[in-house]
């Protein structure tokens, strides 16, 4: 609830600030699938944010981007977003991660005009990247950001006598983008004991992993929704591995917190 009511004030703010006019026109594009957690929450407090506003019109576009990965997938779907946006102007387009972002940047000078773009949900933002696609002076962020710094910190206050430190990610494109953040963890890590960096194939790895007890061991879990052959695992399956682990699991997420053996500073 903390996450979703800060993400809500930002929004109303962004909103007032720069969006809110009569008969405004909003497209939101989201990443994933609807029923899928992390998009779910954002999508709701962009929904509470707008209908408090009848006169700003709005409608949502789901990717599936989790669930499906193929060229021929996008492509098609380039298609059919060419035949539901032609003739139609908005004032703001709303992308929901880093798929959505990467799709809007990559076929804006096609698909949009004057619209401005707001990214919600990645960690990380370049400006080259929007320059690249001329739209640097349209884009807006809001960043999630997980502090890995002061999770080790709080791990290292709650087990002093740590020894072992796993850092868990999956193979996921999205994982790469946190990647940034655990190298500067990495590099401004002392050797006070070990901390290593996990990327296991599957969710079944890395229960058989943690399934015997470790003295003076734990886990910062950062992620692992999805395989690397691509499939997705449930809420229910990692909180099976949470609940399950013989080594106390730190999590980074606020999706988890019912989750977790252990909460750690969540990603906000």
């Amino acid at each position: 609830m903390k996450k979703l009511l800060i993400f809500n004030i930002l929004l109303s703010t962004f909103f007032f600030s720069s969006l809110l006019f009569a008969n405004s026109s909003v497209l939101i594009i989201n990443s994933y699938h609807k029923g899928y957690e992390f998009s779910d929450k954002i999508v709701y407090g962009l929904e509470k944010v707008l209908y408090k506003h009848q006169d700003i019109d709005f409608n949502i576009l789901y990717m599936d981007s989790k669930r499906i990965t193929s060229k021929e997938y996008y492509k098609n779907l380039k298609n059919l977003y060419k035949v539901q946006l032609q003739n139609r102007n908005y004032d703001l387009v709303i992308a929901v991660d880093r798929f959505a972002y990467d799709f809007v940047l990559e076929n804006y000078n096609e698909f949009f005009s004057k619209e401005s773009i707001l990214a919600v949900g990645i960690e990380n933002f370049s400006q080259e990247k929007a320059k690249k696609y001329n739209v640097e002076n349209k884009v807006s962020a809001l960043l999630e950001k997980r502090d890995l710094d002061s999770n080790v910190k709080l791990i290292e206050t709650i087990i002093p006598t740590i020894k072992k430190l796993y850092v868990i990610n999956d193979k996921s494109i999205n994982a790469k983008h946190t990647e940034p953040l655990i190298k500067e963890l990495f590099d401004n890590f002392h050797n006070k004991y070990e901390l290593i960096y996990l990327r296991e194939d599957n969710l079944k790895n890395l229960e058989k992993r943690f399934s015997k007890y470790e003295e003076n061991s734990a886990i910062l879990f950062i992620r692992f929704y999805k395989n690397s052959d691509g499939k997705l695992n449930k809420n229910q399956a990692i909180a099976k591995f949470i609940k399950n682990s013989k080594v106390p699991v730190f999590i980074t997420d606020s999706i988890l917190i019912k989750k977790a053996l252990l909460v750690g500073k969540l990603l906000i």
